[in-house]
């Protein structure tokens, strides 16, 4: 199905992204960008304000990471040769093919390492940029984030909107941020 605009496109991508991970066990929220739309989904001139992605921040579980992952690629969504914590799907808007990605992001604090990206799983390709020789899919650090879970900084969101496949579906997003006031939902307008 054809996207009208960028915009929407990218409001279906946070719907798949939210229908996968729900299904998927992990828990997770919904970072960056989509932050300030999810938080005030009536107003009249807000739209993603940057990359036009999903930061996902999930949570230290490393075998429901790497289950939501396995189910994120199950669902269409490509690794990304540039960056190993990115997850891509394609989506038509209007005449013109467009990649958009996912970001995987794990709590710093969580980690007995420091280190700015963690393994998920190996994803089976040789890769000399790699010290171990292999592509492993990777999730990057987001400092002083364990504090969203710890202090339950995050709200479920509901939103309607058509995911990648064309198909209107309500999912409830966690996003980061306290709670939004009651009411509110993220329709699309003119429904």
């Amino acid at each position: 199905m054809p996207f009208p605009d960028l915009n929407d496109a990218c409001k279906g991508l946070l719907v798949t992204t939210a229908e996968v991970l729900n299904t998927s066990g992990l828990r997770y929220v919904v970072a960056g960008g989509w932050v300030p739309i999810l938080a005030e989904p009536e107003h009249p001139s807000l739209v993603h304000p940057g990359t036009r992605d999903v930061d996902v921040l999930m949570t230290d579980d490393p075998a429901a990471v790497e289950a939501a992952a396995k189910a994120l690629l199950a669902a269409r969504f490509r690794p990304s040769a540039k960056h190993e914590f990115q997850l891509l799907r394609d989506a038509t808007v209007g005449a013109r093919d467009f990649v958009f990605n996912i970001d995987l992001m794990h709590p710093y604090e969580a980690r007995s390492t420091p280190e700015t990206y963690s393994n998920i799983f190996d994803l089976g390709v040789n890769d000399d940029y790699d010290p171990s020789g292999s592509r492993h899919m990777k999730s990057i650090a987001f400092r002083s984030a364990l504090i969203v879970y710890e202090q339950k900084l995050f709200t479920g969101v509901p939103v309607t909107e058509p995911n990648l496949d064309g198909v209107e579906r309500t999912v409830t997003v966690p996003r980061s941020g306290p709670s939004a006031p009651r009411g509110h939902s993220q329709r699309r307008s003119g429904r």
